[in-house]
Parts: structure tokens; sequence; C-alpha cells
């Protein structure tokens, strides 16, 4: 319940922001972050598409989408705008983990783990996520894990 009241009082100050800033992506992209956690996933979308309206650059909205339409069991949409955060930030760290869970759902394995490698190159404090797949990939796909 506390998170739950938490969460409305951060959607309410992401909303008083978007009324001062209408043209303010880091606001609609909180915004649909706090409404992914609360469920309300069409309008958590409708506030990354906003943000990539305004900035069709910004990597983190490409990629927050992406998240929505997998929780959606939309793979084929997810890994699309995967593969947009992946083209404007080849370094997106986050971006490149989201990518091969997206694609272990669709056993594309091969290509999963290579995303998950470059998660691992990139952000080796974010490993831990990976051991989450693991059980899908016969000897770790050979993934070089960090010391």
């Amino acid at each position: 319940m506390r998170l739950q009241g938490r969460l409305n009082d951060g959607a309410e100050c992401f909303k008083r922001v978007i009324e001062i800033n209408p043209h303010s992506i880091e606001a609609y992209n909180d915004l649909g972050v706090t409404l992914r956690r609360q469920g309300k996933l069409e309008e958590a979308a409708s506030c990354f598409e906003t943000a990539i309206t305004i900035n069709p650059h910004y990597a983190e909205a490409h990629n927050n989408l992406g998240n929505v339409l997998q929780d959606q069991s939309k793979a084929n949409e997810a890994v699309a705008s995967f593969e947009r955060a992946l083209k404007i930030n080849p370094g997106y760290a986050e971006a490149h983990n989201n990518m091969g869970a997206a694609l272990t759902t669709q056993n594309r394995l091969k290509n999963a783990a290579f995303h998950f490698q470059r998660t691992i190159d990139l952000k080796p404090n974010l490993a831990r996520l990976i051991t989450t797949w693991a059980p899908y990939f016969p000897n770790n796909a050979n993934l070089r894990m960090p010391r």
C-alpha cells in the first residue's frame, strides 16, 4: 500500500512538471516508468511515445517503450524498440540486456547471447541480471563473465 501511494505521488509530480513544461521528455519518461510500475501499461506506452515524438533520438524512451511492449507480450515490437534505442546509443547496456531478454523469449539465443555479452562488457555490474537467463543457454553460451 505504501509503495502504491508513493507511486501515485510520483506520478502526480511528473504530471505537474509536464503541465509547466509540456516538452519535458524526462518528465514523460519518468511518468511512463512510474505508470509501468503501477501496471498501467497503455498509459505508460503513451508517455514514452510522447517523449519519442518530442525527441526521436531519446534512447531511454525507446528502451522503456520496449519494456512495456515486452510486458504486453508484443515481442516483435519490443525488439524493434530496443533496436531503435541501440541505434541511437550503441553503448546503452540496459537496452542490450533488455534486447537479450526479448530475443530469449523468441528463442533467438545466439542473438540474445550477443546482447548479453555486450551488457557484460559495457557494465559488468549488470552481469547479475544475465544469470536470470542462464538456464536457456547451454554452457552459458560462452559468455565471458566479469571477475
